[in-house]
């Protein structure tokens, strides 16, 4: 399980901050997809992300809405405080 892989991505770098962070989680992505085709072939992860790039579409599961009037709130259905 990997939670939050966005969270401080591309610190330190030379680059632009947003742009670098941009890249690293296109790059994240792109590796786990590598991975998972070739030689992670039949491993499962688990990604918990608040905001995945649209690259990964395919592959999201479900989304939680974080809004306790508009189901799946999240990941414990009755736990809304």
């Amino acid at each position: 399980m990997i939670d939050s892989p966005q969270k401080n991505p591309g610190q330190g770098g030379d680059r632009d901050a947003e742009f670098a962070d941009s890249v690293a989680v296109a790059d994240f992505y792109k590796h786990l997809h590598h991975w998972l085709t070739g030689p992670g072939q039949g491993a499962q992860i688990l990604v918990v992300d608040n905001a995945p790039p649209t690259s990964a579409d395919n592959d999201i599961v479900v989304r939680f809405s974080r809004r306790a009037d508009q189901p799946p709130y999240g990941l414990i259905e009755d736990e809304v405080a």
